[in-house]
């Protein structure tokens, strides 16, 4: 879904998809590809390697909702952090890194 395919984007930086001004060819990779993984050797924590997994699963019958992604582990071990936290976390090491 769009949860999993936006913590992608954040995590690397960069869209998963191939970037085409052709929203049908982009529809098409989408559904026709495997949805994008995050590689836990760069970094990412197990529980958040399968959040953004369970949030990417394409069928959306088997894909949870809202209520049961937040009470997903990765989402407990974090909702009581400061979001300011967070976003200074982010930005220290991921947007500074672009300048």
């Amino acid at each position: 879904g769009l949860l999993g395919i936006s913590l992608i984007e954040l995590a690397n930086c960069k869209y998963p998809y191939n970037n085409t001004a052709v929203q049908f060819s982009l529809m098409t990779e989408i559904i026709n590809s495997p949805s994008p993984t995050l590689d836990p050797d760069l970094g990412f924590s197990d529980e958040f390697v399968d959040f953004v997994g369970i949030c990417l699963i394409k069928d959306v019958n088997l894909r949870p909702k809202y209520e049961r992604l937040l009470q997903h582990p990765f989402i407990k071990k974090y909702e009581k952090v400061d979001k300011k936290v967070i976003a200074d976390w982010y930005t220290s090491n991921f947007l500074d890194q672009e300048n």
